[in-house]
């Protein structure tokens, strides 16, 4: 049995964005993200070992370029109403978990929510926390579909 070779670096974003369709807002936020060109197949939540969190790829990605990640989004149309998203990366001496939230609530509260899942999760596990990192984003919806998204990209 060949076993893959383990992600080495993820890449944390978020943004948000505005559109006529809660699509086109989902698509104009992965664009402010920097990861609308990118071919994006959901994960569930495990960091490999020996990965790093980056805040810059040392490479360009490629249009179309095909990242396994985990992320989480939301849309609305309610006027007025202000929606985030978060993503947090908790560590522990051997690997680590990613948690994600989105939903009608502000940008603290949002990190306030992943973060405790992260913890949730790694106790879980039995590992002691090292770190945590998060990405997170809020946007208050105007006349047309607001869309936010948070996402932890896995890289080689």
């Amino acid at each position: 049995m060949q076993l893959t070779k383990a992600y080495s670096e993820i890449l944390l974003v978020s943004g948000k964005g505005f559109g006529n369709t809660e699509l086109s807002a989902f698509d104009s936020a992965l664009r402010d993200a920097g990861i609308g060109n990118l071919n994006l197949v959901r994960v569930s939540s495990i960091v490999p070992r020996g990965c790093r969190i980056v805040e810059k790829l040392n490479r360009p990605l490629i249009e179309g370029e095909i990242l396994p990640c985990v992320y989480t989004h939301y849309e609305s149309n309610r006027k007025g109403e202000v929606i985030s998203s978060a993503i947090s990366v908790a560590l522990g001496p051997e690997y680590g978990v990613i948690a994600e939230y989105s939903g009608p609530t502000s940008k603290k509260d949002s990190e306030r929510i992943s973060e405790e899942i992260a913890i949730e999760m790694i106790e879980g596990r039995g590992l002691d926390l090292e770190r945590i990192m998060k990405t997170s984003v809020e946007l208050r919806v105007s006349d047309n579909f607001g869309s936010v998204v948070s996402a932890a990209l896995f890289v080689r």
